[in-house]
């Protein structure tokens, strides 16, 4: 049975539960065409089986999570992964993470793909024009510092590309952006043993220019049109909560608030968004974890406002997955750990897949 609550306990589920309530009143659940929307989808199995809500305690690529939380793991890390999304859609990344010897400071390199092997493109009167691939690609370096025994900061560099096919006078053509500069900020505090809160804001400064070849008038020939697009800046209030427990083995709760508010160029939003993902993690072995989570629940004002409409664009992600301690078949193999996660898509267009191997030593 759960023990009581301490009072750090009852403040951080309060915190929790008053930042819910306030996005119940402002929030609204539609955010797929705002720009930056491949990096939103949870990034690796571990993050993906607890439903996205990841970003108090990862347990690894803590650069696209938290990049507080590198400095909380002793050992090194070399992460990788590959994954298979709905609609045929391919990711993987790849890194490393490592707290300096000094102790206080860790950094780290992250680079994350995501993309379709193959879009068809049509002409306006719906025949094939050709198929090209769409790509991105997002490398961030992460630079970590404890504060105090309890307390966490860190920031990420991030850099975008993206490459995305395209009509150019009935002619198949891959057009391709790279920019540089956006900043994550994460902070992260340990309440107690039990309980672990997490600040994270993400994509400050981040933008894409796309340079568009338009044909004004034949005689002045080929000119460009730049397309700047800012990402929105999320804000993830995250916690995880260790003081459950299930069959006397250790369960522990994780829950992200990711609240969309502002748009690229930091003026609010016409309607804001939040979106609440919960999981759980399992400890039933000391060589299996068990996760399952369900992820981006929108608390949307039309819960209150239009109730049917409400419940007619309500979606979510249902996820589950396991970490295997894989020393448990070899000794030789210790320090390894498979991650494994699947889950419906948001829009319910299929399955999404994840394998990951994490080494630490």
């Amino acid at each position: 049975m759960a023990k009581l609550l301490s009072p750090a306990n009852r403040i951080a589920h309060t915190t929790l539960l008053l930042c819910a309530v306030w996005t119940l009143c402002n929030a609204s659940s539609y955010i797929g065409g705002l720009p930056g929307a491949y990096l939103r989808p949870p990034v690796g199995a571990s993050g993906q089986a607890v439903g996205g809500a990841n970003s108090a305690d990862p347990a690894y690529m803590a650069g696209f999570w938290n990049p507080a939380a590198i400095t909380v793991k002793n050992a090194k890390r070399l992460m990788l992964g590959a994954g298979q999304r709905s609609l045929k859609r391919m990711e993987g990344f790849g890194g490393f993470e490592y707290r300096l010897p000094s102790g206080r400071m860790g950094v780290g390199l992250t680079a994350l793909y995501r993309g379709d092997p193959k879009i068809d493109i049509y002409d306006s009167e719906g025949d094939l024009l050709g198929s090209k691939p769409y790509l991105t690609l997002t490398p961030k370096f992460t630079i970590s510092y404890i504060f105090s025994r309890r307390l966490s900061f860190g920031l990420n560099i991030g850099f975008y590309y993206e490459q995305l096919p395209y009509d150019n006078q009935s002619t198949v053509e891959n057009q391709s952006t790279w920019s540089a500069g956006g900043i994550d900020l994460g902070a992260r505090y340990e309440l107690n043993r039990q309980s672990t809160l997490a600040l994270v804001i993400k994509n400050i400064n981040a933008a894409t220019e796309w340079q568009w070849p338009l044909f004004a008038w034949e005689d002045d020939g080929l000119e460009s049109s730049v397309d700047r697009k800012n990402l929105e800046p999320v804000i993830i209030v995250g916690g995880k909560f260790r003081q459950f427990t299930l069959y006397s083995k250790p369960l522990h709760w994780t829950s992200d608030l990711a609240l969309y508010l502002i748009d690229g160029s930091f003026k609010a939003l016409h309607r804001s968004v939040a979106l609440w993902s919960n999981g759980l993690e399992w400890q039933r072995w000391k060589s299996l974890f068990i996760r399952a989570g369900i992820g981006e629940i929108a608390l949307d004002s039309d819960l209150f406002r239009d109730p049917g409409n409400y419940a007619n664009t309500f979606s979510l992600r249902l996820s589950s997955g396991f970490a295997l301690d894989l020393a448990s078949f070899k000794e030789n193999l210790e320090g390894l750990r498979l991650h494994y996660s699947f889950s419906t898509s948001k829009i319910w267009s299929g399955m999404n897949q994840q394998l990951d191997l994490v080494y630490s030593f």
